[in-house]
């Protein structure tokens, strides 16, 4: 097997590795990015400028599919929901928690405290994780 063929086969892993421990999933498209580079080059017919590109075109390509489709559009709850969302479960402060948001489980973070059945709104989306603030 060609040295390159490994390369992209250590990158794609340790990408995929890192977003693991924490991330916006960017490393995860990333890494199957450099995995898939890697199936390209094992067939033989890609030289280094051309597994350059196609991790370049692998990289964009998840990186839009992620954005366009996965993350949410940068709407706060507010301008979504007015009236605030109602948590379904005592939340301490300070500390990141975990909630079920538009069918997805979302990391969840608040300085104040929230209790069950009061309403929150959504103040700012960092990657998977949602700010919260009591309403």
């Amino acid at each position: 097997m060609d040295w390159s063929i490994w390369l992209w086969l250590t990158i794609g892993i340790s990408m995929i590795s890192a977003e693991a421990f924490g991330g916006n999933l960017h490393l995860l498209f990333l890494g199957l990015a450099a995995l898939l580079t890697a199936i390209s080059s094992s067939m033989g017919f890609v030289s280094l400028t051309g597994q350059i590109t196609l991790f370049s075109l692998f990289s964009i390509l998840g990186v839009f599919f992620l954005n366009r489709f996965i993350l949410p559009d940068g709407k706060t709850s507010a301008e979504e929901f007015p009236e605030g969302i109602v948590s379904d479960k005592d939340m301490e402060a300070e500390i990141e928690s975990h909630m079920i948001y538009k069918g997805a489980r979302w990391k969840v973070f608040s300085k104040l405290p929230i209790r069950k059945g009061q309403l929150f709104r959504i103040r700012k989306v960092e990657g998977i994780r949602l700010i919260i603030e009591p309403k």
